[in-house]
């Protein structure tokens, strides 16, 4: 067997503590729990890629590159799914946001589609069984701390528990799917006793963690996880596997038969009897009990799936974007685009997501996209679902049900997708069951062979790729992480401190990236609002130019059109200068022909009309948005505040509507 080189153990090293990804937090920049963890994740993977560099020129013992790893049908499947992501990035009305993303979501081509292949392919070509296991049994320790964390502030009287490494609940049980999948793996690959006792304690704290955030989209694919492995155990064809439980041997399969009876009886009472306040004590359940066609979370995602299907149609959007998609990040502007005012009823946010997966790559990525996307979960699923029990009992025992293990969780997040999307925090998890898959089922069994291949002299054409991947790196951790960094601290503190001048301005926008459409605004606004008014008069101007500039390349142009007539109003509030009434008005109208038939926007112009006097003008806007969605939520208070003190005659009827 070939000797690994120290660069070979130092890049698993930095995979390896890619795991401690939840703990990433940068306080003082924007969105501090998802921009925090993009940036370790481009950190370890930037050293991962120069220490390849290094180990690629090294003479004394250059590193293995067994690539006959990469030749099957998941990394196939992935490497497609990449390229056509790359060329809707090329094809999408707006290419720069489509690429580098925004600090939000901190995703785009950049993160999903270039760092994840790196550690995908990493991964699958460094990794053998040992790396596997120390991956896992790290993740298991962070996975740990994060739910031990969530479940004391349960305790501690916490609704829904965010925790405080995540901040989202929903995030939280997305994250607790995994940390499931890292304990059972464990317990699996490693049968001493500590490790099965603690991969024990923390699969049940896991699985506390996804009942008590109420995440009904975990739950419902836990649910479907459970009940799918239950199903290949009863009735799959092939030897019945044999549990020791409590020094007796058990026959699986009529275990599997005897849990599938017990849950179909217990889903059968929960249905009839699931308004009883009984189901309303239990975490979790309580939100699945209120599950129903008509409540406004399920309302809302039927009818972004109704806009969805209308964005992605051939004949609203032409062939390209049916076949390519939108492009990364560019959901918002379809949405808009084919805007439904009736989710007004139940939601007003903006939607930058579908809240379901699948109808979010069909947009993004076109028809070919999620095919592409699909057939990664067909293969990873059918690899899982087929493994049986053969002559080498104990080897083959153990293959099925880390097989299991892979297929659960693989239908798990697939589920829990249907109701929302990928965060930044599941990325490593995600990408991970996806390398360890490709791993198990066409790497492991030839991984002898390999080990003694690839370790010869290493093409020139290679060694300068390695140095461009190096130095790309490098370069992209220093674009997307340091500057903005340096730049949304700036902004932080001097508006914590309460005071700004023209050189805080200066360095907090430049240079330009992606994270200036929202820093300018962020400060643009937090300015209005907080500091003293003779620090703002003399850095408004500067600031109002800068903020039209960040909108040439937004990543929601309808949003940020909206957000700077709101400043120009509020600018107007303070310094009454005529002229920023004239371009809060120009920017609220654009803003509305980007987004027809969303109230908010139209609240914002006749605010802003009402500062101008031109009342006269309000009622047939405000008549026009109360016409797209007579039944918003908000539509009613809107109208009184704007029109009733212009009409205190009554002759308008306004109290009466």
């Amino acid at each position: 067997m070939a000797k690994t080189s120290s660069a070979e153990n130092l890049i698993k090293i930095s995979f390896i503590l890619l795991a401690l990804t939840p703990f990433a937090v940068i306080h003082g920049t924007l969105f501090p729990y998802m921009f925090g963890k993009a940036v370790f994740i481009k950190l370890m993977m930037g050293v991962a890629g120069v220490i390849f560099a290094v180990g690629v020129l090294g003479k004394k013992q250059p590193i293995r590159l067994g690539l006959r790893r990469l030749f099957n049908p998941l990394t196939v499947s992935y490497v497609v799914f990449v390229a056509l992501g790359l060329l809707s990035t090329l094809l999408s009305d707006n290419p720069y946001r489509a690429f580098w993303g925004n600090v939000e979501r901190s995703e785009g081509s950049l993160m999903l589609l270039i760092y994840m292949l790196l550690f995908f392919l990493g991964t699958l070509l460094f990794f053998n069984k040992k790396d596997w296991l120390n991956f896992f049994k790290v993740n298991l320790l962070v996975g740990g701390v994060v739910t031990f964390d969530v479940l004391i502030a349960w305790l501690s009287g916490g609704v829904r528990p965010e925790g405080s490494f995540l901040d989202n609940p929903i995030i939280v049980s997305i994250y607790a799917l995994f940390v499931l999948f890292f304990a059972l793996a464990v317990g699996i690959l490693d049968r001493r006793k500590f490790w099965i006792y603690l991969a024990g304690v923390i699969s049940i704290t896991s699985i506390l963690a996804i009942f008590i955030t109420g995440a009904r989209g975990a739950i419902v694919g836990l649910v479907a996880a459970f009940i799918v492995t239950l199903l290949r155990l009863a009735f799959v064809g092939g030897a019945s596997a044999k549990l020791n439980i409590f020094k007796r041997s058990v026959n699986v399969k009529k275990l599997a038969i005897v849990l599938l009876l017990l849950t179909v009886m217990l889903s059968t009472v929960f249905i009839f009897t699931r308004i009883n306040p009984f189901w309303q004590r239990i975490p979790g359940l309580s939100r699945i009990a209120d599950i129903s066609a008509t409540d406004p979370s399920t309302q809302t995602r039927l009818i972004n799936i109704g806009i969805s299907l209308k964005a992605a149609n051939p004949a609203n959007v032409g062939m390209t974007k049916f076949l390519f998609g939108w492009g990364l990040e560019n959901y918002i502007n379809a949405h808009n685009q084919f805007y439904n005012p009736s989710i007004q009823k139940f939601e007003t946010s903006w939607f930058d997501r579908a809240h379901n997966k699948v109808m979010e790559v069909l947009v993004m990525n076109g028809l070919l996209g999620l095919v592409a996307y699909l057939s990664i979960w067909i293969i990873l699923l059918w690899k899982a679902f087929s493994s049986r029990i053969e002559k080498d009992r104990e080897r083959s025992s153990e293959e099925l049900w880390l097989s299991l293990t892979i297929g659960g969780v693989a239908i798990a997040y697939f589920v829990q997708n249907l109701f929302f999307f990928d965060p930044i925090a599941a990325y490593v998890p995600l990408f991970s069951l996806f390398s360890f898959g490709a791993y198990t089922y066409y790497v492991k069994d030839r991984e002898p062979h390999d080990e003694n291949i690839g370790s010869g002299r290493i093409p020139v054409p290679v060694k300068l790729g390695a140095i461009a991947l190096g130095a790309l790196l490098v370069a992209s951790f220093v674009w997307t992480s340091a500057i903005p960094i340096r730049q949304m601290r700036i902004a932080t503190s001097g508006l914590s401190r309460g005071y700004l001048d023209a050189g805080d301005i200066s360095k907090m926008t430049a240079p330009y990236n992606f994270a200036q459409s929202e820093v300018r605004l962020f400060a643009l606004f937090n300015a209005l609002d907080r500091l003293p008014k003779e620090n703002v008069v003399d850095i408004l101007p500067q600031m109002m130019e800068l903020g039209e500039v960040a909108l040439t390349k937004p990543d929601n142009k309808a949003r940020r059109e909206q957000e700077m007539a709101i400043a120009y109003n509020d600018a107007f509030k303070t310094y009454k200068k005529e002229e920023y009434l004239a371009l809060g008005e120009e920017h609220a109208r654009k803003a509305m022909d980007l987004a027809p038939g969303r109230q908010s926007v139209a609240f914002i112009l006749v605010e802003n009309l009402t500062l101008q006097g031109r009342f006269e003008e309000l009622v047939p806007i405000m008549d026009a948005a109360r016409t797209a969605e007579p039944d918003s939520v908000l539509i009613d208070v809107f109208y009184l505040s704007y029109l009733a003190p212009n009409a205190l005659d009554g002759k308008l009827g306004i109290v009466d509507k």
